[in-house]
C-alpha cells in the first residue's frame, strides 16, 4: 500500500467542502541516529550523524514523510513530491488555489518557475546578501533610526523587484526590516503573491510564517515517529511509508 497516497487521499476527504486555497508546507529537518544504520552521514550544520527526511504538511496534515540521508541537498526531489501533490489534489480539487511554503533552502528559480507555469503560488525565504540588503538599505536604515529614538522594536516592511544572475527574470521580494536591543534583524521572502484585498489575509498569515521558517530543527515542526528503516529503500516513519518509486518520478518537466 502506498501510504503516502492514503494520506492524501484521508487529506481530501476530511473536506466535505473543496477548499478555496491550500498551503503546502515543505521541511527538511533533521533525524539523529544512534547507531550504525544504513544511509547515517554526519551533518555539519546539525553537528551530529542524522537523516535528513523531508515532510509536507497542509495545517496539521501530514501529506508525505520521505526519509533521506543526510549529505543530500534539503530540497532533493521537493519538486518531484510537489508536482505529484498537486497533481493528485486538482484530480479532486480543479479549482482550489495551492500555495508552496519553504524556508530559504527551497528558494531554487527553476521550480518556482514550474510553479508559476503550473498554476501554483509560492512563498519561501530568500537568504539575505549584499544586493538585497542594498535594495533595502533605506528601509533598514529606517528602523535603526526609529529604534534609537523611540527605544522600542522596529517592524518595518517594504517589497521590490530582484533576480539573481542565474535567474530567468525578476520576482516580487519581501522585506522585513526589524531592529531591536540586539541589533538588525533583517529577513526576505519571495513570493508569486500579489498585493490584493483578495489575497490580504492569505499573505498576512502565509508571510508571518515564513519569517518564522527555518530553524531546521525537529521539534519546530509536528513530526511522526522515529524512523525505523533504512534510507533508500520502502522507508517507513510510524504510520507512513515512503516507497522509492515516489521520489524517483518525474512530473512534467520536474526532476527526480
Amino acid at each position: 500500500m502506498d501510504t503516502n497516497a492514503l494520506l492524501v487521499d484521508e487529506f481530501v476527504a476530511s473536506h466535505a467542502v473543496p477548499p478555496k486555497e491550500i498551503i503546502l508546507d515543505f521541511d527538511a529537518t533533521d533525524d539523529v541516529v544512534h547507531g550504525n544504520q544504513e544511509g547515517r552521514f554526519f551533518h555539519g550544520y546539525y553537528d551530529h550523524y542524522c537523516f535528513l527526511p523531508l515532510y509536507v504538511f497542509c495545517g496539521s496534515h501530514l501529506l508525505c514523510a520521505y526519509l533521506r540521508p543526510s549529505k543530500i541537498d534539503g530540497a532533493k526531489h521537493a519538486w518531484a513530491i510537489l508536482a505529484l501533490l498537486t497533481k493528485r489534489i486538482r484530480q479532486t480539487w480543479p479549482d482550489v488555489k495551492i500555495i508552496f511554503r519553504g524556508d530559504s533552502g527551497f528558494c531554487r528559480w527553476k521550480m518556482l518557475r514550474w510553479c508559476e507555469s503550473h498554476g501554483v503560488d509560492y512563498i519561501v525565504g530568500i537568504g539575505g546578501n549584499a544586493r538585497l540588503k542594498r535594495f533595502g538599505s533605506a528601509l533598514i536604515e529606517q528602523a535603526e533610526v526609529n529604534y534609537e529614538q523611540t527605544g522600542a522594536k522596529q517592524r518595518l516592511f517594504g517589497e521590490f523587484e530582484y533576480a539573481a544572475a542565474t535567474w530567468d527574470r525578476e520576482r516580487r521580494v519581501i522585506i522585513k526590516a526589524e531592529h531591536t536591543s540586539l541589533g538588525a534583524n533583517t529577513r526576505f521572502i519571495l513570493t508569486s503573491l500579489e498585493a490584493t484585498p483578495s489575497n490580504s489575509t492569505t499573505m498576512s498569515t502565509a508571510h508571518a510564517a515564513t519569517w518564522k521558517t527555518g530553524s531546521r530543527s525537529s521539534n519546530s515542526i509536528s513530526t511522526p515517529t522515529a524512523q525505523v528503516a533504512t534510507a533508500g529503500g520502502p522507508t517507513s516513519s510510524g504510520s507512513c511509508s515512503v516507497p522509492s518509486p515516489m521520489c524517483s518520478s518525474t512530473t512534467s518537466g520536474a526532476p527526480p
